[in-house]
């Protein structure tokens, strides 16, 4: 935990956003606060992304143009 009033600047998150198959986005962000407000997602629902609990972004997922968000750790990623 941070303290309060300061802002996280240490890159964490890798987001990255697909539509049909075509990398649109992939950034760095330091929190998922701030990928929140890159996207307009709300903050519950990234939260629930990361974690895999979301159902509701696979429902239409076999729609041709349907975004695919994928956000993971940049160590994840690294040492992949």
């Amino acid at each position: 935990m941070g303290r309060a009033g300061k802002k996280n600047i240490t890159l964490k998150y890798l987001c990255c956003v697909e539509v049909a198959g075509e990398e649109i986005h992939n950034k760095q962000y330091a929190s998922l606060i701030q990928i929140g407000q890159d996207l307009n997602i709300p903050y519950h629902t990234l939260t629930d992304v990361y974690e895999g609990r979301r159902s509701s972004f696979t429902k239409y997922q076999n729609m041709k143009f349907f975004p695919t968000v994928k956000i993971s750790l940049i160590n994840e990623v690294d040492n992949a």
